[in-house]
């Protein structure tokens, strides 16, 4: 992600994961877990990404039910790593199906300031 121009974040929860095994027999436990990931990675105009694509379904499906049944809003906008690359090398938000499965992350995040700002080392989205 450096090579790409993103500043990473050190973080007590980076490699927590969100209990996607237990989705179907007790899905309270991953609200649990997603929840204590979530709370840690709420830095003021942070983004969450994740190499683990069940963790970045679950990070961000679940938080609308966080908000509902534990009163915790996040709003906070999870990206599977490769989403990243590709804003980096200039890919369009339907390429990178950014705004699925839930929310599309703000243009803060994904608007043209952030997009083609990879060094030149890495290629260009369509070359």
């Amino acid at each position: 992600m450096d090579t790409a121009g993103a500043t990473v974040v050190d973080w007590p929860h980076k490699t927590e994961c969100c209990g996607a095994s237990f989705s179907i027999t007790d899905p309270s436990i991953i609200l649990d877990l997603t929840d204590s990931i979530l709370a840690m990675a709420q830095p003021p105009g942070g983004l969450h990404r994740h190499a683990c694509p069940l963790c970045q379904l679950n990070l961000d499906m679940r938080q609308k039910d966080i908000a509902a049944k534990r009163g915790h809003r996040y709003d906070l906008p999870v990206f599977y790593f490769t989403q990243l690359l590709g804003l980096a090398m200039g890919c369009s938000d339907s390429e990178l199906s950014l705004g699925k499965p839930v929310r599309r992350p703000p243009s803060r995040c994904c608007g043209q300031r952030a997009r083609g700002r990879a060094p030149d080392s890495l290629p260009r989205c369509g070359s």
